[in-house]
């Protein structure tokens, strides 16, 4: 009985995880794609 639910609480947390790093992934990537992100971008406009 504490097997089972042990690794269904294993695998909620993995899907959790899962979901939160694929989220991330996202919104990283879609900020870059938008260009709202420019790490190397310096402030200064270019002349």
């Amino acid at each position: 009985m504490s097997a089972a639910r042990t690794g269904r609480l294993l695998l909620f947390v993995l899907l959790g995880l899962t979901v939160v790093a694929g989220f991330l992934m996202l919104t990283t990537t879609g900020a870059h794609a938008a260009g709202v992100v420019e790490p190397t971008a310096p402030a200064a406009p270019s002349p």
